[in-house]
């Protein structure tokens, strides 16, 4: 993790986390290795958000869960029209690696 951002709570009362990760890895591609390194905007709701709150910014942690648009579009002609906000990994599980 680079960075945690502060505990919220979202209108539903639950409790939310932004964080900022870096992401390392290696990929095939056509036959090719390719590495990846990318700071990416991570978020988390509820029992994960309590926990990584609790962690230091830079504890290495190893994540599931799914990716999705910062600001869902209504219809393709909205998505069209509005400007990109970009991506947002969402958090459902996660580990801390030793």
């Amino acid at each position: 993790m680079l960075s945690i951002g502060p505990l919220r709570t979202n209108p539903t009362g639950q409790p939310s986390l932004e964080l900022k990760l870096w992401h390392e890895s290696t990929v095939s591609e056509a036959g090719h290795s390719r590495q990846l390194s990318f700071a990416m905007t991570a978020k988390a709701m509820g029992q994960e958000a309590l926990g990584l709150s609790r962690l230091a910014p830079n504890e290495r942690i190893q994540c599931t869960g799914f990716v999705a648009p910062r600001f869902a579009a209504r219809s393709q002609d909205s998505a069209l029209a509005q400007r990109p906000g970009g991506l947002v990994f969402h958090i459902t599980d996660y580990r801390t690696e030793n």
